[in-house]
């Protein structure tokens, strides 16, 4: 350890994880190291650093639950409303006489029965 690198068996007690969980994320490429060769070595600053990285945040439980309570306070949609809506809008798009008979052939102006003319 006197030049400032740590092996994994090294790293691993430092962070104290298991060496094969270390390997796991050296090959992932999750975690900064130097490779020379087959060997694979860390330095304390970047093992450091990685773990600030992955720090995680106690959270604020009352300050979670105000912004709970917020969003309830904001107006609800009016399911029924939409629904309403929609329909009386499909509605206004369904089929009318004027468009046509859908079983009518444009070109011979006649009434198709069960597809034969």
């Amino acid at each position: 350890m006197e030049s400032g690198f740590l092996n994994a068996t090294e790293a691993s007690h430092y962070l104290n994880i298991k060496t094969s969980t270390l390997y796991s994320m050296v090959e992932r490429k999750d975690i900064p190291h130097y490779r020379v060769g087959r060997l694979i070595k860390f330095t304390k600053a970047d093992l450091d650093a990685f773990m600030q990285e992955h720090r995680v945040n106690i959270v604020d439980i009352e300050k979670e639950a105000r912004k709970i309570l917020t969003l309830e306070r904001r107006p609800k949609i009016d399911i029924d409303a939409l629904v309403e809506k929609t329909v009386a809008e499909s509605r206004g798009n369904r089929y009318t006489a004027s468009h046509g008979k859908p079983d009518q052939i444009k070109a011979l102006g006649k009434e198709a029965s069960h597809g034969a003319l």
